[in-house]
């Protein structure tokens, strides 16, 4: 899910990779969401988080530390993630949150720590998506004040309400990562774009955001000048 969040969020070029930070509570989860998003995104991660992958026997064969740092200075573009407790003091216009935990005990592990609950909520400069089981974490009183808080503005569920740049009409609810690709590919909705190419003819292409449409080329034989 957090994959098929953030590729949606850059697709639909209000936000580049760079204004991206996932953060999770457990390192084990971290080098799960690093191997997911490599494919698609380069990917920063912080020193210290860096060392106890490697500790632990998670980094990858392929990648040294000293490989690590150089992608670190010079990818300026790079997805971030973190582990919560080596994210203080940094933020990012969006935070993308995985919780991990779920189970019927409704426990939350060590994100019942007031310190760690105000790093993880804070972070967020513009917005902030969390993934997770609410249930796990209602009983610790910080997360019912902010579970209610989300419940009140109707910010909570179990499907995230999706925007369509062009279609703002039509409803785009998704929960689960394959629901992205069906009802939202190019980070717009599935129906056809609306909008003309630079030319004035119309756009073949399924509805995407202003970004992917502006790098679309006309297939027709087209004697117009193109503009730009």
């Amino acid at each position: 899910m957090i994959t098929a969040l953030v590729s949606h969020l850059v697709r639909q070029g209000t936000y580049g990779s760079e204004d991206i930070a996932v953060i999770t509570p457990y390192l084990g989860q971290l080098q799960k969401i690093k191997k997911r998003l490599a494919s698609s995104f380069e990917i920063v991660v912080g020193d210290r988080d860096q060392e106890y992958l490697e500790a632990q026997g998670l980094q990858d064969d392929q990648e040294t530390s000293g490989q690590v740092q150089v992608q670190k200075t010079i990818l300026l573009n790079a997805l971030r993630i973190a582990t919560v407790d080596n994210f203080q003091g940094e933020e990012a216009k969006v935070i993308v949150v995985s919780l991990v935990r779920s189970n019927d005990k409704r426990k939350c592990g060590f994100l019942k720590t007031s310190n760690r609950i105000n790093v993880l909520l804070s972070r967020a400069r513009y917005e902030m998506y969390i993934i997770g089981n609410s249930h796990a974490s209602w009983p610790v009183p910080m997360w019912d004040e902010v579970l209610s808080i989300l419940e009140r503005s109707n910010n909570i569920g179990p499907s995230l309400a999706l925007c369509c740049p062009r279609h703002k009409e039509t409803p785009i609810e998704v929960s689960m990562p394959d629901d992205f690709a069906m009802f939202a590919p190019e980070g717009g909705c599935a129906g056809r774009c609306s909008s003309r190419l630079l030319c004035g003819h119309s756009c073949p292409n399924i509805c995407h955001s202003t970004s992917l449409h502006n790098a679309v080329r006309c297939l027709d034989r087209c004697p117009r000048i193109k503009k730009g």
